[in-house]
């Protein structure tokens, strides 16, 4: 294998792949990546649950394939001198040349036989859509999956396709973030995709008109642009039946201004260092929300401005929940509504993009 091309060319596409190189592995293989070199050269990392290929412009003299450190190798092209890099491996096959103005490294490879190769989707089941939408939809709803030891259907995020729309949205039992954007075409996809999967595609890909592919089959996914393909594994889960449990009627509804509340809740929560010992207590009345907290270390209350109607209301909330759900409302405004004091609270958003939903279940008030 012999190559030259762009010192910084290659440093985005070590970046790039290095999204899904396993950090510490019992296979050595999984920390490397894998240089495939012919008609041009593509770069993949691949941790057996998520591989990312790219390809990175370069002017080949001789096609060949390896795998190098991950790790190393990103280390010292990072450092290179020259805006060219010279890639080639030595007589004896084992070795990569690494070469860049007056500066020469070699690397030990790895042996590239039992390297996972990162096979792309074939399937007719695909979808187009912008990538600022699509980093739109992740930043409202990833938040929202499930961690830890909870059931394994609630830790991924649901890409639904149905005719007219795409909706993604995620659940963990406290709350749910639903997305939807308009979507012309007949296609149908229902994919539980792992959430690291949807924030490693989201830190790539680029807020702008650029299109996004989607394929999609029983057992994977894939994202893909020009240069960049992301497949991953989908978790083999049925979701939950979603749209039953958003509440439809309401006694009490708030309408505010998103940051106002935000500022509020994160300031009422500096004292609460124990979500399960304190919580938020909103008192929503017609004059406004009052949010107070007390715990071991003080208290704190305040006031925020709102257009209420309905019952009076009092109602306790985690903070990060409510601060999560928050920090992924996009509107200026908002409308809160709430059923009963133990029931599910919503926030939409506040206008004609009535897009977004987020629902939060609340906690007993429980403030020493």
């Amino acid at each position: 294998m012999k190559l030259t091309c762009n010192r910084d060319n290659l440093i985005e596409g070590i970046n790039i792949v290095q999204r899904a190189v396993a950090s510490k592995s019992t296979n050595p293989v999984l920390e490397g990546i894998y240089i495939d070199v012919t008609e041009e050269m593509v770069l993949s990392g691949n941790d057996t649950e998520l591989g990312i290929t790219c390809e990175v412009p370069a002017i080949i003299e001789e096609i060949g394939s390896l795998v190098v450190s991950s790790k190393t190798f990103g280390d010292i092209v990072r450092k290179l001198p020259d805006t060219f890099v010279s890639l080639e491996t030595d007589d004896t096959g084992k070795m990569i040349i690494i070469k860049s103005g007056s500066s020469k490294s070699m690397l030990r490879l790895i042996p590239a036989e039992s390297f996972p190769k990162v096979n792309p989707i074939d399937s007719t089941n695909s979808i187009e859509v912008k990538s600022s939408t699509l980093i739109d939809m992740i930043k409202q709803t990833s938040f929202a999956a499930a961690i830890g030891d909870a059931r394994p259907n609630l830790k991924g995020v649901y890409l639904e396709k149905i005719p007219g729309m795409l909706n993604m949205v995620a659940v963990d039992g406290y709350r749910l973030a639903f997305k939807y954007i308009e979507h012309q075409g007949n296609e149908s996809i229902g994919a539980l995709i792992p959430p690291r999967t949807l924030n490693e595609l989201s830190r790539i890909i680029s807020r702008s008109d650029e299109t996004i592919n989607i394929l999609c089959n029983d057992t994977s996914i894939m994202f893909c642009n020009e240069r960049v393909k992301i497949i991953s594994k989908l978790i083999r889960e049925n979701f939950i039946d979603y749209k039953n449990t958003i509440p439809k009627d309401f006694n009490t509804k708030a309408a505010v201004s998103t940051a106002e509340l935000l500022s509020a809740v994160e300031r009422a929560s500096l004292i609460i260092l124990d979500d399960k010992r304190s919580s938020l207590i909103f008192n929503i009345d017609e004059e406004g929300i009052f949010i107070s907290s007390t715990s071991d270390f003080g208290q704190t209350a305040e006031k925020v401005n709102a257009q209420v109607s309905g019952s009076p209301l009092t109602i306790a909330f985690t903070p990060k929940n409510m601060i999560d759900c928050l920090r992924a409302v996009e509107a200026e405004n908002i409308i809160f509504s709430f059923t009963i004091d133990r029931g599910p609270a919503i926030i939409r958003n506040d206008g004609v993009e009535d897009d977004f939903t987020c629902l939060i279940m609340p906690v007993k008030v429980n403030n020493r």
